[in-house]
């Protein structure tokens, strides 16, 4: 058998050499976040906002030819395993979802993530409440569900939607919202998942108007129920920017509808990343 050429040689000894300079920065991340986990005190370990800036920036740098879905989804692995390092991460789904979903919470929290398929819905946020899951995966609002789960947040203390998955992939097979009980952090570029509660019937217009009274534009509007039927209504609104308790914009909507419905924050989320960002490098 011929030795290889010194060349070849040379360049395997330098990728031995990246591999184990990755490792040990690996190890070095893994001792930063336990450092971390001191001044949390038990706090909730994820933070999607947090995690949304970070892929957002990797990619603002990113030059060369290594694939930038690739690259994502080897920080995804990252941060989900310290996630976990962090303490217990379990997600519930419910079974109707089918395995896709489950897939789909591995590919966003890492390959090692337990997910427990749950009887529906309202069987996955019980679960964060009982603490037996630390999150749930539900399917974004869709006009026509028998039961849409996103009403039993109005009344759920705490529980808020706080991601939108997937967040970074070019062709999504499924897609979910991320419900904890965690208060959203900004990321720089966020949606609001806005619930209104009516006494009667509001056409889409009105909702619309609504949200330009108060500066927002409301880009999805989902009802809970039948706009004929009568009977308090609810409706679920995505409209850009943060807005959570407290907030400017919040403040104004609620203003802009009062005396037409009543304004919950439902939950904010990072705006998953578009096919822009995820492009080859000067394609």
């Amino acid at each position: 058998m011929t030795d290889m050429p010194p060349a070849l040689d040379d360049l395997r000894r330098d990728i031995d050499r990246i591999d184990d300079a990755l490792h040990d920065l690996l190890v070095r991340r893994a001792e930063v976040v336990a450092a971390i986990r001191g001044f949390k005190a038990g706090g909730f370990a994820l933070r999607p906002g947090r995690e949304a800036m970070i892929l957002r920036r990797l990619l603002a740098r990113h030059t060369g030819a290594f694939p930038r879905e690739s690259l994502v989804r080897i920080w995804r692995e990252i941060m989900g395993a310290m996630v976990r390092l962090q303490g217990s991460f379990t997600i519930a789904a419910p079974a109707s979802l089918g395995a896709e979903f489950g897939q789909l919470a591995r590919e966003e929290y890492g390959s090692a993530t337990v997910v427990n398929t749950v009887p529906s819905a309202r069987h996955a946020l019980g679960a964060i409440r009982t603490g037996e899951a630390a999150l749930a995966l539900l399917p974004p609002p869709r006009e026509g569900e028998a039961q849409p789960w996103w009403p039993l947040l109005v009344e759920a203390d705490g529980l808020r939607v706080v991601a939108r998955l997937p967040f970074a992939q070019l062709k999504p097979r499924v897609e979910a919202l991320a419900v904890a009980r965690l208060d959203p952090a900004p990321s720089g570029e966020d949606r609001t998942l806005v619930g209104l509660l009516a006494p009667e019937p509001l056409s889409r217009a009105r909702i619309q108007a609504l949200f330009q009274a108060a500066g927002l534009a409301a880009r999805e509007i989902v009802p809970a129920t039948n706009g004929a039927a009568g009977g308090p209504q609810r409706y679920a609104v995505e409209t850009d920017g943060f807005l959570v308790a407290g907030e400017a914009g919040l403040a104004r909507l609620a203003e802009a509808a009062k005396g037409v419905a009543s304004v919950v924050a439902l939950g904010a989320y990072p705006v998953p990343l578009d096919a822009a960002r995820l492009a080859p490098a000067g394609g």
